[in-house]
């Protein structure tokens, strides 16, 4: 079965992301885009996330914006 790629923007809502990433139901790829979330508790929060689901993580240096985050 081939692999689709999907790519997840997200600033500060943990609980959006968990309902997002287990809607999921085909083989993926899956890459989350941390817009430069400020909340330390957050980051810890989605790093572990990201960890447990063998999810790769970026982490942006500034806030795109919802458009750039996309792109």
């Amino acid at each position: 079965m081939d692999k689709v790629f999907i790519g997840i923007p997200i600033l500060n809502r943990l609980d959006l992301l968990r309902r997002c990433v287990a809607s999921i139901d085909y083989p993926a790829e899956i890459v989350i885009v941390n817009n430069n979330s400020v909340d330390s508790t957050f980051n810890g929060e989605i790093r572990r996330f990201a960890q447990e689901r063998g999810i790769e993580l970026l982490h942006q240096e500034r806030n795109l914006g919802v458009s750039a985050s996309f792109n």
